[in-house]
């Protein structure tokens, strides 16, 4: 992955993807995309419904335990000695702890909620897209699937998208003017949430190079290793093959393969006014952020990332809980940061 900037210019941030043709007919279009964000979409729809399932017992436990506390401390207020006031006491604690654990469960419950009708959403988008055929889904290279705030896409040819397009193909542009939009990309092994000020641009694609074009902002970036990803996808499609088998276009084994045999890797490059620097990552979360003062900022959060000045031939490695700092003309050095205690990508976008 690299980082690149180029003189005189507005700060840009570019995701480069190379990857190997791994089964011609499978790389060869977007289904690879597709049928991984469908599997995905899939097992989040049954871990959410079972979660919701789960949360509404609980729920129902937390009413029935109001309901017996009211019915205590309506008796005890019947009464006026000491007794009645212990009892009445005791049972108010009891009320309120009910009361607060049955607020926490259904803003739980909320939360999964909005996750499954996302996920029931962008399942039926790629469902209706793989069921018109290849050639439908040929030119897909991102998928956008969460957003709030103020986000839009405007197509190569200058349309306006809707707000139900979420299919990105060569030369679309994604702008988040406030709000966060997530995008995944690299086959669903690869994801960016642009933060307010950002735009992507899918600017460049072809059978062993994708490249993201990013000016301005912030982006949380995620590779998942290539390996880890292709096992991990194995498992998912095997578990959901009675339903991928009417949309795949392919076997199993053939899917299987694919994601196997794809040694990609990604190239992440920013570019300054002045400056330009190339990262390179396999397997790693980071995050890349175009400062004001047109310096470049590159952390890292989990694996390692290698960060090249282009102009100086100055290089330096990262590792997770490091920061890369890259000044308006030039100077790089790293520094020790503060990890947070989860390091994945802000994934988790609420409705707008």
């Amino acid at each position: 992955m690299r980082i690149v900037t180029a003189p005189a210019a507005p700060v840009i941030l570019l995701f480069w993807v190379s990857f190997m043709l791994f089964a011609p007919a499978l790389s060869a279009d977007g289904r690879m995309l597709l049928l991984s964000e469908y599997a995905q979409e899939r097992e989040m729809q049954d871990r959410a419904a079972a979660e919701i399932a789960r949360l509404d017992g609980e729920i129902a436990k937390n009413e029935a335990s109001i309901g017996r506390t009211q019915k205590i401390i309506a008796l005890a207020r019947q009464r006026s000695d000491p007794e009645a006031r212990q009892a009445e006491a005791v049972a108010r604690q009891a009320w309120e702890k009910a009361v607060a654990a049955q607020r926490v469960n259904e803003l739980a419950r909320k939360k999964w909620q909005f996750t499954k009708a996302r996920s029931d959403a962008a399942a039926a988008a790629i469902r209706g897209l793989l069921e018109q055929g290849a050639d439908a889904a040929s030119g897909v290279r991102g998928m956008l699937t969460a957003r709030s705030g103020k986000v839009s896409v405007t197509k190569a040819d200058g349309r306006e998208a809707g707000v139900t397009e979420v299919f990105l193909e060569k030369g679309d542009r994604l702008r988040v003017e406030d709000g966060r939009a997530e995008l995944k990309v690299l086959d669903g092994r690869g994801v960016a949430v642009a933060g307010p000020g950002t735009e992507i641009v899918l600017a460049e694609d072809s059978s062993t190079r994708q490249v993201l074009e990013q000016i301005g902002g912030k982006v949380q970036g995620a590779v998942e290793r290539a390996e880890a990803f292709a096992d991990r996808m194995a498992g998912v499609i095997s578990r959901y093959w009675d339903d991928l088998r009417t949309i795949a276009g392919a076997d199993k084994a053939e899917i299987k393969a694919a994601f196997k045999e794809g040694k990609r890797w990604m190239e992440w490059k920013m570019r300054g006014p002045r400056v330009t620097a190339v990262t390179s990552v396999r397997g790693t979360r980071f995050d890349c952020e175009a400062r004001a003062d047109g310096g470049l900022d590159v952390t890292v959060m989990e694996g390692e990332v290698n960060v090249t000045i282009l102009e100086t031939g100055q290089s330096i490695s990262l590792a997770a809980g490091e920061k890369g700092i890259v000044t308006a003309d030039g100077m790089l050095r790293k520094e020790k940061i503060a990890l947070p205690d989860t390091v994945k990508p802000d994934a988790e976008i609420p409705a707008a």
